[in-house]
């Protein structure tokens, strides 16, 4: 289309990295309940990659979801921004802290 801006964002590897070191462990999901804060972190990315990466970790993003949506830290902070588990690509614990990346 003539004169259409082209989506500028992430290419979708960083993205799949980011998952692929993020763990679902029950070891992981107990210190989700330890934790004392969160820190949303958005990722910009065009719709063909977000489905390419969504297409590439389904199962895993499954699980995420249903692992997100069950906490009610992280259910409380993604609820204030105006989102919900279905945003989350990955939780990553830092200490006390859970870094969700949402897109």
């Amino acid at each position: 289309m003539p004169g259409a801006v082209a989506c500028r964002g992430e290419d979708g590897q960083r993205l799949v990295n980011i998952i692929a070191a993020s763990s679902l462990s029950r070891n992981t999901l107990n210190g989700w309940a330890r934790a004392r804060d969160v820190q949303l972190v958005p990722v910009r990315v065009c719709r063909d990659v977000k489905n390419r990466v969504q297409a590439s970790v389904s199962g895993q993003l499954g699980q995420l979801h249903a692992a997100v949506a069950s906490d009610p830290l992280i259910s409380a902070y993604l609820s204030r921004s105006g989102q919900n588990a279905s945003n989350v690509f990955a939780v990553q614990q830092q200490g006390n802290q859970l870094v969700v990346y949402t897109y």
